[in-house]
């Protein structure tokens, strides 16, 4: 499986969102060909 990442950049250096655009398996009916994914990071 190939995924394209594109990271606008962190917001408020806690959240970061990236866009993710699926590059094979486009054939298969259950498969999302663009989404979001986002996550949270806390430095002491």
């Amino acid at each position: 499986m190939r995924k394209l990442n594109i990271e606008p950049g962190n917001i408020f250096r806690i959240i970061s969102l990236d866009v993710v655009k699926r590059l094979t398996y486009l054939d298969h009916p259950d498969v999302f060909k663009l989404g979001l994914s986002a996550s949270m990071e806390f430095d002491l």
